[in-house]
């Protein structure tokens, strides 16, 4: 059976050049959770300030972190 996969930008290390586009496993989703299919996404101003270290830099404590 085929592994179906997504994409994610997904941030693993502080800085830009470390915020990249993977293809990763669809998440199998609990009990109380819904999976849906989004066509488009945007970075805002808090997502920029994750990745350049000023907002919430503890967020890196899982590697890589999804972005979203």
């Amino acid at each position: 059976m085929a592994t179906h996969k997504i994409k994610a930008r997904r941030l693993h290390q502080l800085g830009i050049k470390h915020l990249h586009l993977d293809a990763i496993a669809i998440p199998q989703p609990g009990s109380n959770d819904l999976l849906i299919r989004v066509n488009a996404v945007s970075i805002n101003y808090r997502d920029k300030s994750i990745v350049d270290g000023i907002y919430n830099p503890d967020i890196l404590s899982k590697d890589p972190n999804t972005l979203a």
